[in-house]
């Protein structure tokens, strides 16, 4: 058995599960679906953000490594320097 309902725009009877009145296109209630494809939407957006973090994240972990080896040779040949000029 089908319940039935009256559209607000037109007043015509129509079956309560429809999202859209069959006469005049009046929009009755949100398909769930849109709720469920929005979900879907952002939940990829976000996946894609984290995934642009992580990325960008790594490139700094390496250029900050990198830096550290610099700093570290810089340090390791200036020292026997330091002991010329100071001795």
């Amino acid at each position: 058995m089908n319940f039935v309902s009256v559209c607000k725009n037109c007043g015509r009877t129509i079956e309560s599960d429809f999202f859209y009145c069959p006469w005049c296109g009046f929009q009755k209630k949100e398909p769930a679906l849109k709720s469920e494809l929005e979900d879907e939407v952002f939940d990829k957006l976000e996946s894609q953000q984290v995934a642009g973090i992580e990325k960008r994240i790594c490139e700094m972990k390496e250029k900050l490594d990198e830096l550290e080896r610099d700093f570290a040779s810089f340090v390791a040949d200036s020292s026997p320097l330091s002991k010329k000029i100071g001795g």
